[in-house]
């Protein structure tokens, strides 16, 4: 997220008062992004670098 833009600040902070007003137990978890975009490896024939990200959820069924 840009925080140097008032546009995006603006929906970020609305959409955190619309989660905690539509579930009080609801979490917003916010993490750096690493690597920064300078140091991402994939890299276009115009020199465009992109990210990507896997996530996964575990959970044990056995308990």
């Amino acid at each position: 997220m840009d925080f140097d833009s008032p546009v995006y600040v603006n929906l970020f902070t609305k959409a955190a008062r619309r989660l905690a007003n539509h579930d009080e137990s609801a979490r917003l978890t916010i993490s750096e992004m690493l690597p920064t975009p300078a140091q991402t490896w994939l890299v276009d024939d115009r020199g465009n670098r992109y990210t990507s990200e896997l996530r996964l959820v575990a959970f044990d069924t056995q308990t």
